[in-house]
Parts: structure tokens; C-alpha cells; sequence
């Protein structure tokens, strides 16, 4: 399945193509522009349930994690190889924003619950340079979520990242690809 959206304001065209193969979809991405240069930023953004147990592993070749305050206020944190289990989630409102770099050519994410069901999401370091995690206890959703972050950028503003050097550009006539595979597995069924 494919969806295309044309800029109104700007010059370009967005291409997703979701592909199904048995537990894994393939997502990929395409950006093009007709005019000069167009500066971007991109990151999936789904969301997952959570519940007390859920474990959140990120291999990236990186343990080292910043992890960005309501204020803007980023701590260096490490994430340990094993992963962090989610213990509670009764603290409703609170809300934990993470980036790490990708150091490996191949970053695996993924969360696995209890019960052993695993939901994974993989992708090529060198084509989306970040991993941003979202831990939502009931701040802004309804219920525990966390959101596995492929992504461009390890901000959420366009003009830090451009700042920085870390924003994406297209330049015209050409174009910019990516994709990232997610998949459930349960141990159960094995």
C-alpha cells in the first residue's frame, strides 16, 4: 500500500510504501523536491501499549542515551545492553523523551512484554542516523505507551537540528530514501 502527499506550501513530495510479509511490515520512505533545497526533518512515530513488565531494548552500539527535560534540559543517561523493564505504571503524567546515535550499521529496537510477545523494529544506521524513544505514562495518551523513534534528528525542532548539522535535505530533482521493518514474534507460538 502506497500514499503520496504533495506540499502546498512548499515544493515537495512525500512517498510511503507499506509492505506485509507474514509478521513484518516494511515501511519505506522517499522525499522529493522540484525547487531548491529543502531542509527536513522525519521520524516515525507509532505507539505501543505498555504494561508493568514491558521490557525496552535499543542495540545500537551505544548505551549512552541523552534524555531530554521538560525544559529542554538534556542528562546523558546509559541504557543498559539488557534493556529497562517498565516496573510501574501506575505514575500517571509523567512523560520520559530519549535520543541515542546509531553507532552500529544495524539498530534493533524493541519491546517485549511479559508474556514473551515481542514487537521489533530494525533499520540501517547510516540511512536514519537516530533512535528517539518516547515513555508515555498517561501524559499525553490515555494509557501507557511508548513510542520506538526511528528518526533524522535527535531534536524535535527543525532549526536545532539545522543548527547543529543534523537536518535531512533534498536537493531538486533529486530524491532521499529510507525504511525500517517492524515485527511480532511470540514465544508462545514456538
Amino acid at each position: 500500500m502506497s500514499t503520496r502527499v504533495n506540499g502546498k506550501v512548499l515544493p515537495y513530495l512525500f512517498e510511503r510504501t507499506l509492505t506485509l510479509d507474514n509478521r513484518r511490515v516494511r515501511v519505506e520512505y522517499r522525499v522529493s523536491t522540484s525547487d531548491d533545497d529543502l531542509r527536513f526533518l522525519w521520524a516515525a512515530h507509532p505507539l505501543f501499549a505498555l504494561q508493568p513488565g514491558t521490557k525496552v531494548v535499543v542495540d545500537n552500539g551505544s548505551s549512552s542515551f541523552e534524555q531530554v527535560h521538560d525544559d529542554g534540559a538534556r542528562t546523558s543517561v546509559s541504557w543498559p545492553d539488557s534493556g529497562v523493564v517498565i516496573a510501574d505504571v501506575s505514575d500517571a503524567g509523567q512523560g520520559q523523551k530519549f535520543f541515542t546515535r546509531a553507532l552500529s550499521e544495524i539498530v534493533v529496537a524493541s519491546l517485549t512484554d511479559p508474556d514473551g510477545t515481542q514487537l521489533t523494529l530494525d533499520w540501517r544506521g547510516s540511512q536514519i542516523p537516530w533512535t528517539g524513544l518516547w515513555l508515555d505514562n498517561c501524559s499525553l495518551s490515555r494509557r501507557p505507551v511508548a513510542a520506538i523513534e526511528p528518526t533524522s534528528a535527535p531534536d524535535d525542532s527543525l532549526e536545532a537540528a539545522s543548527s547543529a548539522g543534523q537536518s535531512w535535505t533534498v536537493s531538486s530533482g533529486l530524491a532521499k530514501h529510507w525504511s525500517f521493518e517492524l515485527s511480532v514474534s511470540d514465544s508462545r507460538a514456538s
